[in-house]
């Protein structure tokens, strides 16, 4: 689960809920009111794959658990049961401990050989024990994702002088956009009921989300940085220091070490694939990297749509100039070679 320079990588685990989805989308020019609702699909649509992300790493030793209290594999653990169990062990509060037991339920603990006599209340109790760093992990991006979207709501106050100039805004580049966000963030401060001693917390949680964006606007690491946070929950806490002194030691795509062209790195996750495309030091003169985003996006445009599904290219805050592909999984195996291959020739051919 290490994050090597905001470099994406695929993992194996039981997959509880991947249903189809499409990243959002902005083009400039752009009215304040199509940017505060790109903005707020970005903040839900990146939640919600991080949100998939937990429950996936949560799935296998979930379901071994469970198994592990039966000498016989509970025919009733199918995926649909397994996802209500998940769900329930993340819910917070007492109200999270009777729904756990009540899932719990479903599963026969009487009459049935067991190899540790439990009742459904003791199992409830000892998964939300075990797996409470999980729920900690769910708190904090509930917690995130809330302290964002009292940010972004604060560009629809009805009566607010602010908030309709920002609905009425123009944003044609970077500038503006940032203009804009400085101007969201004022407006939210002067008109909030947050508590004042809370408000910090809220504006570096927003600071987070905001430094995700490129110059287009498109938004490519918001994600990385919530399961990168995600995984900081489950290590154990003396494990946290040598976790990262490890992730700096052990990062290989330093410029000094970075001899080919370029490196590919495949993240699939949430029903879309992540293409990170991290390039040679050379590539990273400003006017070099605009010159391959052009181009790519060219020879993608030129294909036929029916092969190549509507890809956002954005541009990553790392060590190495990174470019980031994101785009829906194509509905075959032989589509998604193709598209594949294409890209890879790219970035074979780039100078």
């Amino acid at each position: 689960m290490i994050f090597l320079g905001y470099i994406g990588y695929c993992h194996a685990t039981l997959t509880l809920d991947l249903e189809p989805v499409n990243p959002p989308f902005i083009e400039l020019p752009s009215f304040g009111s199509e940017l505060s609702n790109y903005l707020e699909n970005v903040n839900q649509y990146e939640t919600n794959i991080a949100k998939t992300y937990l429950k996936e790493l949560l799935a296998n030793p979930l379901k071994s658990k469970i198994i592990s209290w039966f000498k016989l594999p509970p025919p009733e653990l199918d995926r649909t049961l397994l996802r209500k169990i998940s769900n329930c062990t993340l819910s917070a509060g007492d109200a999270g401990i009777e729904r756990t037991t009540d899932a719990l339920r479903n599963l026969r603990f009487e009459n049935v050989p067991l190899s540790l006599e439990i009742t459904p209340k003791e199992a409830a109790l000892e998964l939300r024990s075990m797996f409470s760093d999980y729920r900690s992990a769910r708190n904090w991006l509930d917690n995130q994702f809330k302290c964002v979207n009292s940010i972004l709501r604060a560009s629809k106050i009805i009566g607010n002088k602010g908030s309709q100039r920002l609905q009425q805004s123009k944003i044609t580049n970077e500038k503006d956009f940032e203009k804009w966000l400085g101007e969201l963030v004022d407006i939210w401060s002067a008109s909030t009921k947050v508590n004042e001693r809370l408000r910090s917390s809220y504006i570096n949680n927003w600071q987070l989300f905001k430094v995700g964006f490129d110059s287009s606007i498109m938004n490519g690491t918001y994600q990385i940085t919530l399961k990168r946070q995600i995984d900081v929950y489950l290590i154990p806490e003396i494990e946290r220091d040598k976790f990262f002194s490890d992730l700096y030691q052990e990062s290989f795509y330093e410029p000094k070490q970075m001899n080919s062209k370029y490196e590919m790195q495949i993240e699939i996750s949430g029903g879309e694939v992540i293409f990170y495309a991290i390039l040679n030091n050379k590539f990273r003169d400003r006017s070099k990297l605009n010159q391959i985003k052009t181009d790519l996006a060219f020879k993608l445009s030129n294909q036929p749509k029916s092969s190549v599904p509507k890809i956002a290219i954005s541009e990553l805050n790392s060590e190495l100039p990174t470019l980031c592909l994101r785009m829906q999984m194509p509905g075959n195996k032989s589509k998604y070679e193709k598209i594949s291959e294409l890209i890879n020739n790219f970035f074979e051919g780039i100078k």
